[in-house]
């Protein structure tokens, strides 16, 4: 049984040496070229930022509900227009 966990680990540790490896080298020969690396964001950042889009969305949503309220409005009540439709109570 240890030697399945170990060799399971060993993988593992393989595939972040590996994976590291390849992230450096990008990194590096992108920097020869001349590009800079992009900036780290913060995760509080990075959530600030999701929750003020999240409310800006439902601002705008509320907005575009209210408009097309405004634009339905016909300036009768529901007993008006049953009146008009001929609705018998």
């Amino acid at each position: 049984m240890e030697l399945i966990i170990c060799t399971g680990l060993a993988i593992v540790l393989f595939a972040c040496f590996a994976v590291g490896y390849k992230e450096g080298l990008r990194l590096g020969m992108r920097s020869a070229k001349g590009y800079e690396p992009k900036p780290i964001k913060s995760p509080v950042k990075v959530i600030k930022e999701a929750v003020q889009e999240h409310k800006a969305e439902k601002a705008a949503e509320e907005q575009a509900q209210a408009y097309d309220a405004f634009e339905a409005y016909d300036g009768y009540t529901e007993q008006e227009r049953a009146w008009v439709r001929g609705d018998k109570k």
